[in-house]
């Protein structure tokens, strides 16, 4: 017994509540013992004070795991940071209030070193070691379920316990009012279902006996069909034996009169084999005669190609010595006209040569645009010199404007990001909760998933109007709030938490809203907001500071009452401390004796105070809270106003430099500008005397070239060419011998082709007729052929029908 409970005190407790708690480095705290009261136990206390501490140790001590409290997976992490391990020690009321000792649980928690790197734990009852199991059955026994949300409901598993169905809702209750009363629903259950398939049972067993009912009377039937069956065969057999004999008379009487027919047919077909062989015999004979005529044409036709390819060959003599003849005739008529040509072109030249002279008489000497060359190179050189000082001076500068405008683009880019608060704030809040960055990273990736828009988390939706704002909205509002989603509808809702928490296994709040937006209830008249205003320095309502999305701000009026509560200046804390504006606050509403509940938010210097005024339910007096309002952490601004300042002073500093530089950047533009202009004028004049020296070579290469050619035609005019005309007339006249000789052959050749055509077709027009002939014999020979084989055919029939 714990010896901070008074003994007679100990009867008032309910069997399996609890008398004292301890924890040694656990979470928060060193080492502390908690005893709670009998009845109603409230644990208040400021954020991070150790609350939900006491609540952990509680479901962990009697046997719970750490994944029914949403907050980790591992018992380890609730092992105090630097310790190597926690204790938990939990006292249970007894069952029987004059037993002597108490039930006392021990949990020691280890942060193991091992493989799996996972926390261990050593279980004692009564100072005795124990098992897991032994545990639970013990708080069992007690009726202590840390396993129903019904009757432990850790804040982190509030999205749990509001995803529930009605139907899983009623059996946690059932559990958490009575073990038995679960038990027995689910025995009668359970018996319902089998007085359900006794029923089947008897039904399918019934349909059975009918169905085998029906079987029995098909077989009967089956049965009267075979033995009719069995009476037909034995007929059939007697019938089949009177057949034999029936068709061995008829088969008889066939086989007689196929042998009378078969001896006619043979006669019939020795008379026509003995008319065949005569017109086979002729018909050989002029098939021979036929084949006689045809290798004689044939013959003929050979002698034909014969003289038709020698015939071939003197025409392609004739058409050479014809060539030849005329390239002879043109060479002799060439010879005369070339020394008429020769005359020309050479007086043509002449003229050729007495142009050039002149053009080249026309144009200055060389020595004269040599000199005005080197003149005209050596001031190129100096305006070259000139503009690559300007040039090296122009660069430098250049390059520091361009230097100047990107440090300036730089800071204003900069600027620009500095001032995208939300971004910068979302990225500060995803850095220190990295589940939150989790869960908005899947949101994000999916929204085309939901029915409706999603909103979240809350703290990177809003949108504050100044620093003092953002720190007044994360004191009223829970951390928990700020982190949650907002949807609009139930399958959104379900579709989050499915994904998110159960899949993901990442803890999610999420806040369901309506679709439409409500209107504002405000908790004071406008003449009484009207008077606070004017005479207490307050400024509006908390909802009128920042700016969020519609559905955004109905969660936290629904979560955080962010449109009843008041936002005040120094006058505002002025009128508190002196004037009682907290009692006009908390005064009833007119119709009502009620007092009211209020907050408001003061400032004081640098500080800001935050009043909360609750209606005690015993009571009905107003019971005050005054919190000191500290600087915001979630909801702060990415970057602070400094930061900012620094950045604008950079890039004025920028642009008051690049101001002073751009006029000397100006006048050294122009500078290089005008030395390029004189440079190319430079080079235009260098390039003009290149021009006209060449117009010189080039008029003293042409004339050279035309007094060559003068000399040329000159020389052709003078050559003698009477003994080259002799030899070509020479050549003329053998050509017309050796054309006339080949005209006669040709001549020759031709009659003797004119003779084998003759023949030949004399020959053909005979083989036509022997054709005719052998024609109409095979005509005949074939009708004589098919009546042997129709007679050959019905022989064949009846030495078959025969046979059979």
């Amino acid at each position: 017994m714990s010896p901070l409970l008074d003994p007679t005190r100990v009867g008032e407790y309910k069997p399996g509540s609890i008398l004292r708690v301890k924890m040694v480095n656990f979470l928060t705290y060193k080492e502390v013992e908690v005893c709670p009261g009998p009845r109603l136990n409230v644990v208040c206390g400021p954020n991070g004070s150790g609350k939900s501490t006491i609540l952990c140790a509680l479901c962990l001590g009697l046997g719970g795991q750490p994944n029914l409290l949403g907050r980790a997976d591992d018992v380890k992490l609730f092992i105090m940071h630097e310790e190597e391990s926690a204790e938990i020690e939990i006292e249970l009321a007894p069952k029987d209030p004059t037993q002597p000792h108490h039930d006392i649980i021990k949990r020691h928690i280890i942060r193991a070193k091992g493989r799996s790197n996972a926390g261990a734990s050593d279980w004692y009852i009564n100072d005795e070691k124990s098992s897991h199991k032994e545990v639970k059955e013990l708080v069992r026994s007690y009726g202590v379920q840390v396993d129903n949300l019904c009757t432990f409901l850790p804040q982190d598993r509030v999205g749990s316990f509001s995803g529930f169905t009605a139907q899983s809702l009623l059996v946690e209750t059932q559990k958490a009012l009575d073990g038995d009363l679960y038990g027995d629903q689910q025995k009668l259950i359970e018996l319902e279902s089998q007085v359900g398939q006794s029923d089947r049972t008897v039904q399918t067993t019934e349909q059975k006996l009918e169905q085998l009912q029906k079987e029995r009377e098909r077989l009967e039937k089956e049965k009267e069909r075979m033995e009719e069956r069995e009476a037909c065969m034995q007929r059939i057999e007697l019938l089949e034996k009177k057949n034999l004999w029936l068709t061995f008379d008829e088969r008889r009487a066939r086989a007689i009169d196929l042998k009378q027919e078969k001896d006619t047919k043979k006669a019939e077909l020795k008379g026509v084999m003995r008319r065949l062989a005569p017109l086979e015999q002729r018909d050989q004979f002029l098939q021979n005669e036929c084949n006689q005529f045809k290798n004689r044409i044939n013959q003929k036709e050979q002698d034909i190609r014969a003289e038709n390819v020698k015939k071939d060959k003197l025409m392609r003599k004739i058409d050479s010595c014809d060539d030849e003849i005329t390239n002879i005739a043109a060479d002799i008529e060439n010879i005369e006209t070339v020394q008429r040509k020769a005359l020309r072109r050479a007086e043509l030249q002449q003229q050729k040569v007495e142009e050039c002279e002149r053009v080249l008489n026309d144009l200055p000497a060389m020595e004269e645009l040599d000199a005005q060359h080197r003149e005209a190179s050596a001031a190129l050189k100096q305006a070259k010199r000139d503009h690559d000082l300007i040039k090296r001076d122009y660069m430098v500068q250049h390059r520091n404007m361009q230097d100047l405008q990107e440090k300036i683009g730089m800071e204003n880019r900069k600027f620009q990001k500095m001032n995208d608060d939300k971004a910068r704030r979302r990225e500060a809040i995803f850095q220190r909760d990295r589940n939150l960055a989790a869960t908005y990273e899947w949101v994000d990736a999916n929204r085309k998933l939901f029915r409706r828009p999603i909103f979240g988390p809350i703290a990177i939706e809003v949108t504050t109007k100044s620093q003092n704002t953002a720190a007044y909205l994360e004191q009223h509002v829970p951390s928990n709030t700020l982190r949650a989603y907002v949807v609009e509808c139930k399958e959104d809702y379900d579709l989050l938490y499915r994904e998110v928490r159960q899949k993901m296994n990442l803890p999610v709040n999420i806040q369901l809203v309506s679709r439409s937006t409500q209107p504002v209830q405000r908790i004071y008249s406008s003449e009484r907001m009207k008077l606070m205003k004017e005479k207490h320095g307050v400024i509006g309502y908390l909802d009128e500071a920042f700016d969020a999305p519609g559905p955004v701000m109905e969660a936290l009026k629904a979560s955080a009452n962010v449109h009843a509560v008041l936002v005040g200046s120094s006058r505002t804390q002025e009128s508190i401390d002196r004037h009682g504006l907290l009692n006009l606050l908390s005064s009833a509403k007119e119709g009502s004796a009620q007092a009211t509940s209020y907050c408001i938010i003061s400032a004081m210097n640098d500080k800001s105070y935050k009043y909360t005024g609750q209606v005690s339910r015993y009571s009905g007096k107003i019971n005050t809270r005054v919190d000191e309002i500290s600087a915001a952490r979630m909801l702060a601004p990415g970057v602070s106003e400094e930061r900012k300042n620094a950045v604008k002073e950079s890039i004025a500093n920028l642009e008051a430099e690049y101001g002073q530089i751009r006029p000397i950047h100006e006048n050294l533009k122009e500078k290089f500008e005008a030395a390029l202009e004189v440079g190319k004028q430079k080079n235009k004049r260098v390039e003009e005397v290149k021009r006209r020296k060449n117009q010189v070579s080039n008029a003293k290469f042409k004339l050279e070239t035309a007094q060559r050619k003068l000399d040329d035609d000159r020389a052709n005019t003078q050559k003698d060419k009477s003994a080259e005309k002799k030899r070509n007339q020479k050549k003329l006249k053998k050509c017309i011998v050796n054309y006339t000789s080949t005209l006669k052959i040709i001549s020759e050749t031709h009659e003797r082709i004119m003779r084998l055509t003759f023949a030949k077709a004399g020959m053909t027009m005979k083989d036509n007729i022997i054709s005719e002939r052998v024609a109409r014999e095979n005509a005949q020979l074939a009708k004589e052929r098919a009546v042997a084989q129709a007679l050959q055919q019905q022989l064949e029939g009846i030495m078959h029908g025969m046979n059979q």
